[in-house]
């Protein structure tokens, strides 16, 4: 990972980590569903991957094309 950056979005502090090869990575994002998610994107803001963390800190991933999925794809190029 090259950078860490923290900005808030509305209520929220989002971490966003950057790496070498292109691509960063969301932490800590919330929105229409429970708990926080992690979101990984390509360099181009493509969401590659992602995981819900409820709140006792268990971890499940993401539905791909799933209504969760829509929102956070929808978010990811804003971090460009």
């Amino acid at each position: 990972m090259n950078a860490l950056e923290t900005r808030s979005e509305g209520d929220e502090m989002i971490q966003k980590a950057t790496f070498e090869g292109g691509g960063y990575v969301l932490h800590k994002m919330t929105g229409s569903f429970a708990g926080r998610v992690s979101a990984w994107f390509t360099a181009e803001g493509q969401l590659v991957d992602a995981e819900q963390y409820d709140s006792r800190d268990r971890v499940r991933p993401v539905k791909h094309n799933g209504p969760m999925w829509k929102e956070l794809a929808s978010r990811g190029k804003v971090w460009l």
